[in-house]
């Protein structure tokens, strides 16, 4: 069995450098089949990429922070990202680098691939015979196979429906929607706010300084956050805060304390008030909630 995926790695790289999905063009750098991988050097890609360990045990570390990598890990590394693979015992190791061709591809596409960068989660420890395993099995197992007239059509839909599927695993994508949904409904200048507010969430943040940011006075400013999306400016930093909050805890082992602070709250206590507010329950309650429904899944 074994033989076979590495046997397919040659025909994939021969056939499927480019995916094409529905507005999507995603360019193939390479796929990978290593039965023993070892240590790397620390190092990082300009495009992502998605690895599937299927024997073996080792270690990830991703900026720092170490995974404990053993049969059946997955993890899906974003562009420009510092991190190593250690193994002294070797691993089993699937991997596959890809990006979005921008200039090919449609505004939501480009704006979908922008929010992973940001915001996917990083790794899972999947269950036995998980759907990604699944497929990128048959995937490497169909290109093994005596090339045939339809081989290149048949590797290219499959290969899209691993990408797809990787994608749709890592990234929360009823939130792109309604990033995407809002960038259509609301003006300019708020939209300008918002992001600025998302992308400085960890710091204080106070109108004045959101609204010289988009040249617009402070009453003008509160009045469309209200008038567009009928929330006052204030309770919009407290929501986003306990967004991006909920983000830390499902994706990362940060403390509940440093959740707090890259979240933009000014001490652990109020952030957990505001938390239980919000969520009716407590970041540390809501992180293992999470973490059992993600495992009795598996």
């Amino acid at each position: 069995m074994n033989k076979s995926l590495t046997a397919g790695k040659v025909p994939l790289n021969q056939y499927v450098h480019k995916i094409e999905i529905e507005g999507a063009v995603f360019h193939i750098h390479y796929w990978g089949v290593a039965p023993a991988h070892y240590d790397n050097p620390i190092h990082k890609h300009s495009f992502f990429e998605l690895c599937y360990v299927l024997e073996g045990s080792g270690e990830y570390w991703e900026n720092n922070r170490q995974y404990v990598l053993g049969k059946n890990s997955l993890f899906f590394t974003k562009p420009n990202t510092l991190h190593q693979i250690k193994s002294s015992s070797g691993l089993f190791l699937l991997y596959v680098g890809f990006e979005l061709a921008g200039e090919k591809s449609t505004t939501t596409w480009r704006e979908r691939i922008d929010y992973a960068k940001k915001y996917s989660d990083q790794f899972e420890q999947a269950g036995e015979g998980n759907y990604i395993e699944r497929i990128w099995r048959e995937l490497l197992q169909k290109a093994s196979k005596p090339k045939h007239e339809l081989m290149e059509a048949v590797l290219k839909g499959e290969a899209s429906v691993l990408l797809l599927t990787a994608l749709q695993h890592f990234v929360s994508f009823p939130k792109i929607k309604e990033e995407l949904d809002l960038a259509e409904t609301i003006s300019p200048a708020l939209q300008e706010a918002v992001l600025y507010i998302r992308d400085n969430i960890s710091k204080p943040l106070h109108l004045l300084e959101v609204a010289s940011f988009v040249h617009v006075s402070e009453r003008h400013l509160s009045r469309l956050f209200f008038q567009e999306l009928n929330i006052t400016f204030s309770h919009f930093i407290k929501k986003e805060r306990v967004d991006y909050a909920v983000h830390l805890l499902r994706a990362t082992s940060l403390p509940i304390k440093e959740v707090a602070e890259q979240s933009g709250f000014s001490s652990i206590h109020y952030f957990t008030r505001v938390f239980k507010e919000t969520m009716e329950i407590s970041p540390g309650e809501y992180k293992k909630s999470y973490m059992k429904n993600s495992s009795d899944q598996k």
